[in-house]
């Protein structure tokens, strides 16, 4: 245990509680958003989603401080395929504004 360091079960259920509080909305949200922006993805029931692209988005949020999952290294899976966690609503924001950067910049 860390020195000054208490646990506070409260504003743990508390936090957490907001991270999962809009999770079936804003992994719908995602999802359309991705359609959007005209990325494949696979429909999920968790709180990632694993989408197929030939833009190397690891590396493209990476520059910009966001950081995904790149799964070229899964079974059955391969080299354009990552998959990214749906958070709170503002860091979803923020990752869907960095993807159309990205995508605005290579048009």
């Amino acid at each position: 245990m860390m020195a000054g360091y208490r646990f506070n079960k409260e504003e743990y259920f508390k936090e957490t509680k907001a991270v999962y509080s809009n999770y079936p909305t804003d992994v719908s949200r995602m999802e359309k958003e991705l359609e959007n922006l005209r990325i494949e993805y696979i429909p999920s029931e968790a709180n990632f989603l694993l989408f197929n692209s030939e833009i190397n988005w690891f590396e493209e949020l990476k520059k910009r401080g966001i950081l995904i999952r790149d799964c070229a290294n899964y079974r059955g899976l391969g080299n354009g395929w990552y998959r990214l966690a749906v958070r709170l609503p503002e860091e979803n924001d923020r990752l869907l504004e960095c993807m159309k950067q990205v995508l605005n910049e290579r048009s």
